[in-house]
């Protein structure tokens, strides 16, 4: 919720912070549901692995999306286009 408040633009605020409740939910309901549906179609091990996989792609778009602070600042530094 912190990186969602620091992120979210001043006017509209509020709804930013609904969607991004609503987004973190339904992430905390997939993971679980993700693993359970690769479990039952393949086996525990392949659930584990595509489990991974989204975790890892996750943190690629964060990496991507989220801008960097630059030291000594309370401000983040430009997005990237």
């Amino acid at each position: 919720m912190t990186l969602g408040a620091d992120l979210s633009p001043t006017p509209g605020r509020p709804q930013f912070l609904g969607i991004w409740r609503l987004l973190t939910d339904a992430g905390t309901m997939g993971g679980p549901a993700l693993l359970s549906l690769v479990t039952a179609l393949a086996t525990l091990s392949a659930g584990i692995w595509a489990t991974a996989a989204l975790g890892f792609l996750g943190a690629g778009v964060l990496w991507y999306w989220i801008p960097r602070a630059t030291p000594g600042s309370a401000e983040p530094a430009a997005t990237r286009a």
